[in-house]
């Protein structure tokens, strides 16, 4: 599939894959379908969804993975973005989620996308670090001009975190997790190739009934299971670590933005009735089961601050990487998160 480009009025360009309408006996009528956007996560880049395109095509949904600011084909970010990045990363972090909300609105008047009133829709997925993306542009609907605003409200149907780790949302955590990009003991020229087949492995948590942060695995992969990145080709490895910049920015932003504003994104989305879902492996990284034992607490402790209806899919046998090991299975799972299909 070859990769689109759309330029904002800002003439910032974006760079995506789309599956495009699914194919209709009558060119007459005008027939719904559901829509998902996806925003992938570090290092990552929109080519994580290839599996998934087939399957898209095949079920008749439109899938539209999208380059963040950075990565292959979108505008790196320019010398004053940059700087933002390092002065004031939350609000860097809100005008990239503007951007998206911007995209969205261009993207669904362009294609003439089906929306609500006649059964189509949309939603939006942030997976991994790309959950602070949609997040932060759900968070500021409020601050883009009123078309936009429109938009969404005639075609939003849910936000889909999948497999966010808990720092992306502010979430607190009770232990420390590994991470390769963290460790001081691996030299930095090798963090990012441990990290590619460390964030793609499967984990066999021997005891998730507990709902216990100390029964997780941390560091160590399965023994019986190969990583994803074992399955990937040489050529697709090129075209999904495709970037220009983007990893340097992801890095900046973690690292100056915190976790209270990262939280506060959250919480104003969630407070103000945006329909969240979270899609989670059984055999991912112990950070993201976390994240979903905190949302299922939250859910029982502070329902009374929570407008939102939030839902939470855990999906056994599947890891951080399901869209390409099992792209039905969690395409599945975004449209059950996006009230595609009954939960």
């Amino acid at each position: 599939m070859n990769i689109s480009t759309l330029a904002l009025p800002s003439n910032v360009q974006y760079a995506y894959y789309d599956t495009g309408p699914p194919a209709v006996k009558n060119d007459l009528e005008k027939a719904p379908y559901p829509t998902v956007f996806a925003v992938h996560g570090l290092g990552f880049n929109a080519f994580a969804w290839k599996p998934m395109f087939s399957s898209a095509k095949e079920r008749g949904v439109r899938l539209v993975s999208i380059n963040r600011r950075g990565y292959g084909g979108t505008s790196p970010l320019t010398q004053d973005e940059t700087d933002l990045l390092a002065s004031n990363a939350a609000k860097a972090v809100d005008d990239r989620g503007k951007e998206l909300l911007n995209f969205i609105h261009l993207f669904v008047h362009q294609e003439d996308v089906p929306l609500l009133d006649i059964g189509g829709g949309f939603g939006l997925v942030g997976w991994s670090l790309g959950a602070v993306t949609a997040i932060a542009a759900l968070a500021n609907l409020e601050y883009v001009i009123g078309p936009i605003q429109e938009t969404f409200k005639q075609g939003f149907r849910s936000l889909v975190l999948h497999e966010p780790p808990a720092t992306t949302i502010g979430f607190p955590t009770t232990r420390e997790f590994f991470s390769p990009l963290s460790d001081s003991n691996i030299p930095d020229n090798e963090k990012f190739p441990f990290f590619n087949t460390w964030i793609t492995s499967y984990f066999d948590h021997p005891s998730l009934e507990t709902r216990s942060v100390d029964s997780l695995i941390t560091a160590a992969p399965s023994q019986s299971l190969a990583p994803t990145i074992y399955n990937i080709s040489e050529d697709d490895k090129l075209n999904i670590f495709l970037q220009d910049g983007g990893l340097s920015h992801d890095h900046a932003a973690f690292v100056n933005m915190s976790n209270e504003a990262r939280n506060a994104n959250y919480r104003k989305v969630v407070q103000t009735g945006t329909p969240v879902a979270f899609v989670i492996g059984e055999k991912s990284q112990a950070d993201h089961i976390s994240v979903g034992w905190t949302v299922e607490e939250e859910a029982k402790t502070q329902a009374e601050k929570v407008t939102a209806k939030v839902g939470l899919q855990f999906i056994p046998g599947v890891n951080h990487l399901g869209h390409w090991d099992h792209p039905d299975t969690i395409l599945t799972a975004y449209l059950r998160g996006a009230g595609f299909v009954p939960t």
